[in-house]
Formats: structure tokens, sequence, C-alpha cells
């Protein structure tokens, strides 16, 4: 592309500075993406080459891509925080705190969770170390921090996460799972020690992954010349509908080396001029999704549901009921309510945080890049119940339902078992009828008239209770 002068494209540089920075652009890459799979795919065809992904591949964690985090923790005496693996195929082997993220988690907070699970041990990450990919549908991201809390691991806490923990001076000297750390390390321990000597090198500033989302993954190139004539430095800027760095999508079964060359050649042609790739500035990373959060200690469902909202989106709720209990397993539970607006302001970008970056009322929210498509069927509930009474057959729903606050040492699951008899037609509670038999504590219980009416209803709509979602 022709030559731009930077003074006509001021706010070039201040996206430059801003990825120095570490920051987002606020960019709608897929809007600004200069060679999408898609061209990629038709360039390939063009040469007799047959296509190995689809045009509108779509990364999808823990489907058609997998993100590791993996944390080098070094301590004042200079060693290295160490975990021994549980799992069998390496049991007894040791490690870097290290794993998969899991759907809904930004990689700061898969990076936490993997420490205090490996290692018993709390940490605040502060910075990105490196990016490790292999192929473009598998990336590692590597971190480091600071202890904050907790306590090491021993052998007698050992878990399906790991065996045990402890801080290592020479970890060459333990069974590794895995040589690949060792580079890791060595990276964290410079960056400890960047300030140490007496000709400190230069570092890159703190820099975290920062919560802007897209649909799919790109790289962003910002590629600089040295003019010979006059020694001055020069960006590649794109004219694609705005001003702004060149942009790629990754190619998911090609090394991104092998991506951002087949760029490189779109841009300047067969006659590639010499050129090397030099680091990572920034990464963005976050998606949509509905305003939700974990509980904390001593709040209740409700005053929960009120703090995710109000932190993620501006907004003052009233929750006037509950849509859905969702449970995988049996210690994890989500909680689905419903309710209106009765104050608060939209988040807007500048008002961006570490809870979310903006909010906005959506009208297909199919449209916006989603952190999980499990809130679909959520928000078709929601919409359902708003609109219960709109139809001239109505369906009957549940009425308003919130937890009351009644105080169990356990969880529990109370059960209301009814059958209807057949010679009488009648309704009846847990508990002795000749077609069922029944096995220890329990008898038949025949309803009253009233009774039997109301939970005659009930049983005969799909709305009538809170619905009850149940996975592995």
């Amino acid at each position: 592309m022709p030559q731009t002068q930077m003074n006509s494209l001021p706010s070039i540089e201040q996206k430059l500075l801003g990825v120095i920075a570490g920051q987002d652009l606020g960019d709608i890459t897929q809007e600004l993406c200069d060679f999408s799979l898609e061209e990629q795919n038709a360039t390939a065809e063009a040469q007799g080459i047959q296509p190995t992904t689809a045009s509108d591949f779509v990364p999808i964690l823990g489907q058609t891509v997998t993100y590791i985090v993996a944390c080098v923790l070094i301590n004042d005496n200079d060693e290295v925080l160490a975990m021994q693996e549980a799992k069998k195929s390496c049991i007894g082997k040791w490690y870097l705190p290290a794993g998969r993220m899991e759907v809904g988690e930004s990689i700061c907070e898969a990076a936490i969770r993997e420490v205090y699970e490996e290692t018993g041990l709390n940490v605040e990450i502060n910075t990105l170390l490196a990016v490790e990919a292999a192929g473009g549908s598998w990336f590692r991201f590597v971190l480091t921090g600071r202890i904050t809390g907790g306590s090491l691991k021993t052998t007698g806490q050992a878990d399906k996460e790991s065996l045990q923990a402890k801080w290592v001076a020479d970890i060459t000297q333990l069974p590794l799972r895995a040589y690949d750390i060792l580079s890791l390390i060595d990276i964290g321990k410079a960056y400890k020690h960047r300030n140490d000597t007496t000709t400190p090198q230069l570092w890159h500033s703190e820099i975290l992954p920062t919560r802007y989302a897209h649909q799919k993954n790109y790289l962003r190139v910002v590629a600089v010349i040295r003019k010979r004539a006059t020694n001055a430095l020069n960006v590649l800027v794109s004219e694609k509908n705005v001003h702004h760095f060149p942009t790629v999508e990754v190619h998911p079964q090609r090394s991104l080396h092998s991506t951002l060359r087949k760029f490189m050649i779109e841009l300047f042609g067969a006659e590639l001029p010499q050129h090397r790739p030099h680091g990572i500035l920034s990464i963005e990373h976050r998606k949509w999704y509905l305003p939700a959060g974990r509980m904390e200690v001593g709040e209740s469902i409700c005053d929960a549901a009120i703090r995710e909202v109000y932190e993620e989106t501006g907004l003052r709720v009233e929750i006037s009921t509950i849509l859905a209990v969702e449970a995988a397993g049996g210690s994890w539970f989500r909680f689905v309510l419903t309710g209106r607006i009765t104050g608060g302001s939209l988040k807007t970008t500048a008002e961006a945080d570490k809870e979310s970056l903006q909010a906005k009322w959506v009208a297909n929210i199919t449209q916006l890049p989603l952190r999980a498509t499990d809130i679909l069927s959520l928000i078709d509930m929601g919409k359902a119940y708003m609109h219960r009474n709109d139809s001239t057959t109505p369906q009957l729903w549940h009425s308003e339902i919130l937890p009351t606050r009644y105080a169990h040492q356990k969880n529990y699951l109370r059960v209301v078992a009814v059958i209807r008899k057949r010679a009488t037609n009648a309704l009846n509670v847990l508990p002795v009828l000749e077609e069922v038999s029944l096995i220890g504590k329990c008898t038949w219980h025949e309803l009253s008239k009233t009774l039997k009416e109301k939970l005659g209803q009930i049983l005969s709509s799909q709305h009538s209770t809170i619905t009850l979602n149940v996975t592995k």
C-alpha cells in the first residue's frame, strides 16, 4: 500500500501507544480483517490446493480450540513452585502448575484456579511471560505473579489435581513430566531479576490479557520498517474500511508463523522482504454473557444476583423469581433468576473494570461473540416467562418464587412424589397403592380435592415449576 503520513493519522499512533500499553483497541475485528479464513481458502484453491478448514470455522473452547495456562512463580529464595502430578499417565512426575481453561473463565481466572487446585496457594497474577502455540488451535499462556496466601499442598491432601507441591531450587533434580518448562522457568527468573543488574535489559511492562470480545482468533500485526535515507521508522497501516493495523484470521490447522507468512505474501507479494516476528504486545480475550458470577460467603442467592448485575452492568435490579436451577454433579449449582430494573445506568467502555467491559441491551444475542451458548436456553426461558400471559391460550407458569431464608446444615432434596390412582382417579402424595410397590419408610397419602386440582394443573404444564437442568 502507499506510504501514509502519520501526521494525518494521529489515531493510529494513539492505537499503537494503546497496544504497547497492553490495552484493547475497541476494534470490531471481523469488519477490519484483511485476510479472513474464507479469503485464505480462496487463495489456496486458486493455487490448486484443497482447503483443510471450513471458511466459517469458529473457535469454541474445549471443542475446536484448546487454551492452556501455566504459572512460573519464583519466591525470594529464587525457588520455583512445582507440583507433583496425580494423572495416571505421568503420576509422580513434577511440573509447573498448569491446566486447561474452562468454559467461561478468563485467562487469569484459569491461572489462579489451577495454582490453587494444584499447590494450595493463592496467587495474584501480574503479567504474561509468554504465549506458546501448536498449530492455530492450541495455545498456552504462561503467566507469573505473587503468592498472597494459602498453604502448600502436602501428600496428606493429595487429590486428582496433584499429589503435593513444593518450592524447588533446582527443578532438574526432580523427575519431570516434560522438559518444556525449563525455558519457561528461565524466562520467569529473568523477569523477576530484570532490575538486579547494573545494566538492566528493557522488559515489557506488566501486561495482562484485556477483557475484549472477538468472535474468532486474529493476529493484529504491527509491522515496522526503517527508512534508509532518513532513518525514520514507519508502521504498516491497512486502509480497509478505516485505518487500522493489518489483521489476519488465525488458521486453526497452520502454525502461527505459517499464517503470518502467507499474510505477509498477501500484503507484499511473492518477493517478500526479509522480516522476522519480534513478539507479542498485547492479548485481547473476552466474550459476551449474561450477568453472572459466584456467590460470596454470607450472601443470599438474591443478594448475589443483585450485586452481580450491578457490578457487571451498572444497573439496579429487583429480583422477582427463580427461573431455573442447574446442577453439575452435586457440588456445583447455578441459580437463574429474573426481575425488573429499578435504576442505575448501563456500563460503558469508559467504565470498564475487572468485572466487565461494558453492558448493553441486545435484540439478538446470537449476533455477538458469546462466552458460551448455554445461556441461549435460559434467555428463551426468560422471554417465555415475560410473555406468559400474552397469548390467547396462556400456559400455566409457577408463581413468583424466591429462595426462602431457612438454614440447613447440609444440602438436601425434599421430594414431592405424586401418583394417580387408577380406580378413583385420585392423586396421592408419597405414600399404599396396589399399583406401586414401596420399599422402606414411605406410604401413600390421598390428596384432598383442592390439592388434587392444584397438582393436576402443575403436572400438566411445562412451566409450572422451576426448571432443573442437570449435567454430568
